[in-house]
């Protein structure tokens, strides 16, 4: 409707009736496969905005013209036809259109049409050359509604209409004859997708990607790289700081750095818990994800400087020679284990909590949940109250690091 020459082509599209709109398209066309869709497009047009009943309201105008513009992409053989690649870019302007409108009705409807045509256009690919611009351009078009989908989700909230996101992922291969900003913004999505999904490694790798793509010059850039720390966090990657300014990015994120680095719990706390940034958290739906992690990697952290202080001489992930001849292998040997006692955990952790309720039993909750989620490697001595690390890797993870 915002295209030029709409209004007119309506104005004089609503000077005929329905009969006579429906033939300019089998006169012109006559019975083929294209002629359907033009069809259906062109009484789209004639009715869009067009109140059925006096007191129609917007809503219900807005429900009707998604469904007259369903029909158009009804017959998604078309779409599937050798030949008709053409038709890409009005067919990316339908689906926008599409979208728009339901987004005023629910979006429902509209998703299956959109996932209809991926999955029959996904099918007609293994018919077209793989180098020819056809292949090309068609692979663009389902990368693109797949991202129109996408957006819409979590716009509104309707994440668990990402699982056919499995559909798109058979298009990975062609990754590199796709336009490089569908690329960019595909693995954005995907990446925020792996993250709600609770899967903090999988959506580094994705948003990674999409940032180092993404052009310096662009303003989504700033967007990407939000996910991007809310996925490296957990993972102990921790963006530099001249990154983090940059991009305008210090003030959410950098107490939350500082506060793991110093194993300060009080301070990451007090910073989600201040309703200005607990509101910008929550609107990037990352709040929850830091609040989980922050706990995990700080007890880690207290643990590590805490072996440290006890035991400075000891070495963290020592290589194993190789084995002299006639001697048993340093692997074959019984590991050698440094004891940190509860007691000791404890009160380390009153400090970093600010809290003097932290007792034995919350010291050993910890040091099991560390060691069950392979932060830490050791086992537990529940009659001495103590855990034994491992000094050849005590602490399984890379110590937090600083990401690109």
């Amino acid at each position: 409707p915002s295209e030029p020459g709409f209004t007119e082509l309506q104005q004089h599209l609503q000077q005929m009736d329905e009969d006579e709109t429906q033939n300019i398209a089998e006169n012109v066309l006559g019975r083929s496969v294209i002629h359907d869709v033009i069809r259906f497009l062109l009484l789209y047009i004639r009715n869009f905005g067009a109140p059925a009943e006096p007191k129609d309201s917007a809503k219900a105008r807005a429900g009707r013209d998604s469904r007259n513009l369903g029909i158009v992409l009804s017959n998604t053989t078309f779409f599937n036809t050798p030949g008709t690649i053409w038709f890409a870019e009005s067919l990316r302007k339908i689906c926008r259109n599409l979208i728009l409108l339901a987004t005023q009705v629910g979006i429902e409807d509209a998703n299956g049409r959109l996932n209809r045509i991926t999955e029959r256009t996904i099918l007609g690919l293994s018919a077209i050359k793989a180098d020819s611009a056809e292949l090309i351009e068609r692979v663009n078009t389902v990368f693109f509604i797949a991202n129109l989908q996408f957006s819409t989700y979590m716009k509104f909230n309707t994440i668990k209409l990402f699982s056919k996101i499995e559909q798109t992922q058979k298009l990975e291969r062609y990754l590199d004859q796709v336009n490089k900003a569908q690329v960019v913004e595909y693995r954005y999505w995907v990446g925020r997708y792996r993250l709600l999904q609770n899967e903090p490694r999988e959506a580094r790798e994705l948003l990674q990607l999409a940032f180092d793509q993404c052009p310096n010059s662009s303003r989504n850039k700033r967007q990407i790289l939000i996910y991007l720390t809310a996925a490296s966090i957990p993972s102990g990657y921790l963006p530099h700081p001249m990154l983090l300014y940059r991009f305008d990015l210090a003030e959410p994120f950098l107490p939350l750095i500082n506060a793991i680095r110093s194993c300060n719990a009080h301070a990451y706390r007090s910073h989600l818990n201040d309703l200005r940034w607990m509101e910008w958290f929550s609107k990037h739906e990352i709040l929850f994800g830091l609040k989980e992690c922050g706990d995990v990697l700080i007890w880690r952290g207290v643990i590590k400087k805490l072996f440290r202080i006890q035991y400075p001489t000891a070495i963290e992930g020592m290589s194993t020679p190789p084995s002299t001849f006639g001697q048993p292998a340093i692997a074959d040997q019984k590991p050698e284990r440094k004891y940190l006692h509860y007691s000791h955990i404890a009160a380390a952790l009153r400090i970093s909590y600010r809290d003097a309720s932290w007792d034995n039993d919350d010291a050993e909750n910890v040091v099991m949940c560390l060691i069950e989620q392979g932060y830490m490697a050791g086992f537990i001595r529940h009659s001495n109250q103590t855990v034994g690390l491992d000094l050849r890797a005590p602490f399984k993870l890379p110590s937090v690091a600083v990401s690109r």
